[in-house]
């Protein structure tokens, strides 16, 4: 399976030779990479032209997980931690809603907590750190609990990433999506369960 990440520009309205539509074009593709990939981006002189490709080139692994850390780190209280990384996930790896789900079955929204829910053991369903289940339907029968919590949130996918081990989980993210999940890139799985890391240590 292959993907693309395509900038679209427009000629003559957005320029009017090869090489100013062809910058331009860098500038949109460039800015949807750091978006996450697999996706596409018009260029807009409004939002886009004052971008500079060389820094969104560098916009990598890195540079999320010092971001990241720097958020995680500003915060005392783990939900609040989880909270205050959310923009840098929205941005960067599509990533809208986030619950933290207690090990005893309550799953709290990290930006609003009073959306909560009771959602049940689900870790008999959680078999690597990461787990991707791109129909919220595969958890009916084994976590009904859950499959209403998610369909009642309008979700049809849904990502979980485990905090702690196997062994001994301290949680779980949830990442709840209202349309079918995009494929993910190895490096956002690495931000990704770099996280969980942080949030392990906590």
């Amino acid at each position: 399976l292959i993907t693309a990440t395509i900038g679209n520009v427009t000629f003559p309205a957005d320029a009017d030779d090869y090489e100013k539509l062809f910058s331009l074009m860098d500038k949109a593709l460039y800015h949807g990479k750091r978006r996450g990939r697999n996706c596409y981006t018009i260029y807009d002189r409004e939002k886009h032209a004052n971008l500079e490709v060389r820094s969104l080139a560098k916009s990598g692994i890195y540079t999320s997980m010092r971001e990241l850390s720097k958020l995680f780190a500003g915060k005392s209280r783990l939900i609040d931690r989880l909270g205050a990384v959310m923009p840098v996930l929205n941005d960067g790896f599509q990533i809208h809603t986030m619950y933290y789900a207690f090990p005893g079955g309550e799953a709290v929204n990290v930006l609003d907590p009073s959306d909560h829910a009771r959602i049940g053991d689900i870790s008999s369903q959680i078999m690597d750190d990461i787990v991707l289940f791109d129909s919220v339907d595969d958890l009916r029968e084994a976590c009904p609990a859950f499959h209403k919590a998610l369909t009642g949130r309008n979700a049809v996918s849904v990502l979980i990433i485990r905090i702690g081990t196997a062994d001994e989980p301290s949680g779980y993210r949830i990442c709840p999506e209202k349309r079918r999940h995009r494929i993910r890139q190895e490096d956002e799985y690495g931000i990704l369960y770099f996280l969980s890391s942080l949030a392990a240590g906590v």
